[in-house]
């Protein structure tokens, strides 16, 4: 080629075409991150017990929070390497209607308060030694939601478990009381 202008265009498309790619990009798992299919070891003699802390009444009409301990029961400092960065992720809440008269929960009336997942889901390796708890904030978004007529409350049974596959644990049923907001 004689032209310049026409060999600088040519060299330009070239390297252009040259910085293009077919194949998909891979994703390197930053700190935090597992990669994908990362299989969790499970937690040989776990000794943990999972309690609601509070708080029992919550307003309608409001972000309703409740609390949660995880505690470390057991002799043995204990390693969760699965404990995700956002705390809330690590709870599974299940509730129902305390209806009237009723004294227990109905075992077949559960409903899971499934909440996605915050993406990418980061980690870090929580740590309870011996008599050490971690609490977790979880937020009821259906609280906000609710209408409660003035002088009245709506009671709900609450119970919780750990969302991870390394380590199973599970709370006693407790109970909640949503009343009028402000």
């Amino acid at each position: 080629m004689k032209n310049p202008l026409a060999l600088a265009v040519l060299s330009g498309l070239l390297l252009a075409a040259a910085g293009c790619s077919s194949q998909p990009e891979i994703h390197t798992p930053g700190y935090g991150e597992k990669p994908a299919g990362y299989k969790f070891e499970k937690i040989k003699d776990a000794k943990l017990e999972l309690t609601f802390v509070g708080p029992k009444s919550l307003k309608a009409g409001t972000p309703g929070q409740v609390f949660f301990s995880l505690k470390n029961v057991g002799n043995n400092p204990i390693s969760i390497e699965e404990w995700r960065m956002n705390e809330q992720d690590n709870l599974r809440i299940e509730c129902q209607v305390w209806l009237p008269g009723q004294k227990e929960p109905d075992p077949d009336r559960w409903l899971a308060l499934d909440q996605p997942v915050k993406q990418p889901e980061l980690r870090y390796d929580l740590k309870l030694n011996p008599g050490n708890e971690a609490r977790v904030a979880k937020n009821l978004e259906f609280v906000e939601s609710i209408v409660v007529t003035p002088g009245a409350e709506r009671r709900f049974f609450i119970r919780a478990s750990l969302n991870l596959t390394s380590v199973k644990c599970y709370s006693p049923v407790a109970a909640i009381a949503v009343t009028p907001g402000i």
